[in-house]
């Protein structure tokens, strides 16, 4: 009797802790077209806290070169990224070589800070949506054009499960829940860490 009440025990300690270190990603990549604004959101949530880390482009510094072939193919991108055959996976690596290029050859400001869940009900609510929400929850209005705007690129990592969603300037009306997450999480920021760069004005608009 006593052998079953400890394997018992054992089995339910396992399971909260797989619980508790069980993380869910989110990843967001801003761009605006208009202003060279850029930056980057990664949030890592589990059951009892969120760690998030803001990588923001500082526009007033001159870009210094490390790699001149690599500048100049993150500065003119191949035709192919805009070709509508090319098939997502090709788009999404060199998308992943333009950022990496991008973070050698510029100065980036890069901060983060971790919350509790329970004393951010709202947040962590928002993000729980975000997670759980399908990929046609998370395009934007049909029959919206923006010819130029902010891109938003948001990769998802939930149970398993990975997705890639793509918006263009998202705003409370065209796309609610992703217009959220950027608002909701520079807010924390600016409530938080009060960084002098979130302070003065939005960052690409959020």
């Amino acid at each position: 009797m006593k052998i079953t009440i400890k394997i018992f025990l054992l089995l339910l300690c396992t399971k909260l802790f797989s619980q508790e270190h069980h993380t869910s990603t989110i990843s967001l990549r801003v761009t605006s077209s208009v202003t060279s604004c850029q930056f980057f959101i990664e949030i890592s949530t589990s059951s009892t806290k969120t760690n998030i880390l803001l990588k923001t482009k500082n526009q007033h510094h001159k870009t210094s070169p490390k790699d001149g072939n690599g500048l100049k193919l993150y500065q003119q991108p191949p035709s192919l990224i805009n070709a509508v055959n090319t098939p997502l996976d090709t788009i999404e690596s060199y998308i992943d070589k333009f950022d990496s290029i991008g973070l050698a050859n510029n100065e980036f400001n890069v901060d983060s800070l971790t919350i509790i869940n329970s004393k951010y009900p709202n947040y962590t609510k928002l993000l729980n949506n975000i997670l759980t929400s399908s990929a046609d929850s998370l395009h934007d209005a049909p029959n919206r054009i923006v010819l130029d705007g902010t891109s938003i690129r948001i990769k998802i990592n939930h149970n398993g499960r990975k997705s890639i969603q793509y918006s263009s300037s998202p705003t409370s009306t065209s796309n609610p829940k992703i217009y959220l997450l950027l608002t909701e999480t520079t807010s924390l920021f600016k409530t938080l860490k009060k960084n002098y760069y979130l302070d003065s004005k939005p960052i690409c608009g959020y």
